[in-house]
């Protein structure tokens, strides 16, 4: 990463002046031995930032994410034995059961979720535990006892939207122990209650070829004699036989480069549930359209593995056009393959200039620079701050953001006062906090002459006290990481500066995580659900209704993207790639749900940045005239935006 030479200067002027201090110090303490005996430093006080309720449960979250099972086990079994009688204690015990299962130890698994149903039976999640009970029972081969269970689940719980999947559990409870009418009826009911989506379907595909495998292996051996479920066997082949009669022939296949898995999977599925619900195979929109058939791989963020599946989408299975993916290095390879296999691809990551890799690579995504400038703009001009701190990540976006970030607020007039960097998997950020503040390095101890000057830098505790040259703090980095950060901010006393971030802070479990001290924080994003847009509230109603959960940015991309690419799919003078790649670089009268699409080469996309702010439990839209943030120095002229 190349870094400016203002910045190499400021970066080597604060080397110079922590350098100079120890200088000093050395100097300094052994003039005052002679005068002062006995002078110390005060021990930090037992409580520690580590112990903290939002620190402690967000760096579990943080290892869970990251595959470190053990470490989060233990850290969450730290928060519950701190934090008992709290529904965030239920979570971490959930979560403990739920990497259990996926590390395969079901026993374990089950065992802690009986615990949360036996203590917590009011818990609003309740129900989900208890189909994880109907599921690991069957795990563990208790077909008889996960039967009662999910009999006595559906009888309480008709309507809920795990009611089709535990008709599937009841499908392999049944088809465990030999009861083959009542599997293949568990199936066709688990069809009719499930959302018909391509996920679901895929899922109900496998499920029911699995199940005519085991049926047709169990009457080939010993039980010819009894009477064939003829009925059911040609119902369930008609479901897995594919017929793309509602498909154009000319429309192909749209290619899905997705994480569904691997570390980024959050993000994946974000993506995945808005495509599908903006593919045409969900039918409940007011739109009426041609579908798209979508083929999805699973790319797990890996360059390679990106690679092979683009290679499988293009030369076997015939795509005409791909999506995604996501990470820099994914979208980098990603580009490059398809640019070689000569098919036209639209990326969905934050690396801006993907789309110079050639004519058939795309890019809609917010834009970082863009992202960089709404936040310079807004703290400089409407709310008067000139200085700033930039704490981040060291990976290739947070050093990008770092630079950008910097970059545009040296042409509107902020200075950078203080930058530091810390390692992507860190969890303790005492150290940058501690030299962003003056406080890592100690301070000269002045002679007994000089009495005025005894207490300065100190507080009647004899504690020495932050130097906070900054009014803001821009973190380019994720929720998980800020709901670290941010107590540890408060807990070394940096109190009443605005924090600033990007749009991966866009959800509501930061909130969750550290409520308290994100208050008033700023971040940028390109989508908002509760704009009054028309289009906008269609398209939460809908995804509420088919995936039971609010839509992210992440989800309105994804969206977006289908929708976009549909309209040009849908023109009936389009039958090679090479015409989606023109119509592609030439469409830009198309408006989604995170504003205006154009994917024009050397042309600034994204679509419009939103500013907002975190206000008690809610994300709403930022108003820098709100008492939030009113008592920031009055807004300055524009200088250089």
């Amino acid at each position: 990463m190349i870094i400016s030479n203002n910045k190499k200067r400021l970066l080597q002027h604060l080397q110079s002046f922590s350098d100079a201090i120890n200088q000093t110090v050395v100097i300094t303490m052994l003039a005052t031995a002679f005068f002062c005996i006995g002078c110390h430093r005060n021990i930090q006080p037992s409580l520690s930032i580590r112990n903290t309720a939002a620190y402690a449960f967000a760096r579990a979250e943080k290892y869970r994410q990251e595959g470190k099972f053990n470490r989060a086990i233990l850290v969450y079994r730290q928060y519950i034995n701190n934090h008992p009688d709290t529904e965030q204690a239920i979570i971490a015990l959930s979560s403990i059961a739920d990497i259990y299962s996926q590390k395969g130890e079901f026993k374990k698994a089950l065992a802690l979720y009986k615990t949360i149903d036996k203590n917590n039976p009011d818990y609003d999640a309740i129900p989900s535990i208890r189909y994880k009970i109907i599921m690991h029972l069957y795990l563990t081969g208790n077909y008889n006892d996960s039967i009662t269970k999910a009999t006595e689940w559906l009888g309480k719980y008709p309507s809920h939207p795990l009611t089709g999947q535990v008709m599937l559990v009841l499908m392999d409870d049944y088809a465990s122990l030999g009861i083959w009418r009542k599997a293949f009826d568990c199936w066709e009911k688990a069809g009719k209650t499930l959302q018909d989506t391509p996920g679901n379907r895929a899922k109900l595909n496998s499920r029911i070829r699995k199940l005519l495998k085991d049926y047709e292996a169990y009457r080939s051996k010993r039980h010819r004699n009894e009477e064939p479920l003829d009925n059911w066997v040609l119902r369930a082949r008609c479901f897995i036989t594919p017929t793309n009669k509602t498909i154009k022939d000319n429309t192909g296949i749209v290619g899905c480069l997705l994480p569904l898995s691997g570390p980024f999977s959050v993000y994946g599925q974000s993506i995945l549930n808005g495509i599908e619900l903006g593919s045409g195979l969900i039918t409940d929109s007011k739109e009426n359209n041609s579908i798209v058939e979508l083929d999805i791989k699973d790319t797990r963020g890996d360059p390679d593995q990106t690679v092979a599946a683009l290679e499988k989408l293009v030369r076997t299975n015939r795509a005409m056009a791909l999506i995604g993916p996501l990470s820099i290095k994914a979208a980098i390879s990603a580009a490059r393959k398809a640019q070689e296999e000569g098919i036209p691809i639209i990326t969905l990551t934050q690396k801006d200039d993907i789309d110079k890799t050639g004519n058939m690579v795309f890019r809609n995504f917010i834009s970082p620079v863009q992202e960089a400038k709404k936040l310079v703009f807004t703290a400089v001009n409407q709310l008067g701050i000139r200085r700033f701190a930039i704490l981040y990540p060291k990976n290739r976006y947070g050093s990008f953001m770092m630079n950008c970030f910097w970059d545009i607020l040296n042409k509107a007039g902020g200075t950078v006062t203080a930058v530091e960097s810390y390692d992507p998997d860190a969890t303790d950020f005492a150290i940058q906090i501690k030299k962003m503040t003056g406080m890592y390095y100690p301070r000269p101890i002045y002679t007994a002459h000089n009495t005025k000057q005894e207490t300065n830098g100190k507080n009647k505790n004899n504690k020495a006290e932050p130097v906070i040259d900054f009014d803001a703090v821009f973190i380019p980095d994720n929720f998980e990481t800020v709901a670290m950060i941010a107590p540890q901010l408060t807990y070394y006393d940096v109190k009443g500066v605005l924090l600033m971030g990007t749009s991966l802070w866009q959800s509501h479990k930061l909130i969750d995580l550290a409520r308290d001290y994100v208050q008033g924080a700023i971040f940028t994003s390109g989508f908002y659900i509760d704009n009054n847009n028309a289009l906008v509230q269609d398209f939460v109603k809908r995804y509420r209704a088919n995936f039971g959960k609010t839509p992210d940015l992440m989800a309105a991309y994804g969206y977006d993207t289908i929708r976009f690419l549909r309209k040009v799919l849908n023109d009936k003078n389009i039958h090679t790639r090479t015409d989606i790649q023109n119509r592609l670089s030439q469409y830009c009268d198309f408006t989604g749900v995170t504003g205006q699409i154009c994917l024009m080469q050397n042309r600034e996309k994204g679509g419009n940045v939103h500013l907002f702010t975190i206000k008690g439990d809610k994300i709403v839209p930022f108003d820098y005239q709100h008492p939030l943030h009113s008592q920031m120095k009055p807004p300055v002229q524009n200088q250089g935006m």
